[in-house]
């Protein structure tokens, strides 16, 4: 693996787990009503589902800098990044907060889906093997 994809990995990473660690929940301003309650998630994602991230993140790079057989490869890097974007899409769609109401989707789903994608595009000829007709 080149040195400047496995940079690319670690970034996307380590964007996964800065994902997590900020506020999957937040306050929509423009609404009418105002919430007097704190709910889980609105501190950090780690309260919610973001926790799932970090364990996930935690195995891709131990199979990128140990280089273990089964977990360093670009599949396993791109269904890790798929899980990524799939668990922040899940997320924002299960709990129904989506961009409008009283509460909304906070800042680190969008950020975890930021380096679910970069790793998703890193391994994009990992994830071209699944596909068919593309070569």
């Amino acid at each position: 693996m080149h040195h400047s994809k496995r940079l690319g990995i670690w970034a996307a990473l380590a964007t996964a787990v800065l994902g997590a660690s900020l506020p999957w929940i937040r306050i929509n301003p423009h609404a009418e009503m105002q919430l007097l309650t704190y709910i889980s998630g609105m501190g950090s994602g780690l309260e919610t589902y973001g926790f799932l991230v970090v364990p996930l993140v935690l195995v891709a790079f131990a199979g990128t800098v140990l280089e273990f057989p089964a977990i360093s490869t670009g599949a396993f890097r791109a269904s890790v990044g798929g899980a990524l974007v799939a668990l922040s899409l899940w997320f924002g769609w299960w709990t129904g907060y989506g961009v409008s109401g009283p509460l909304t989707v906070g800042s680190g789903v969008y950020v975890t889906v930021g380096g679910g994608l970069v790793l998703l595009v890193l391994e994009r000829q990992a994830v071209s093997r699944f596909v068919p007709g593309s070569g």
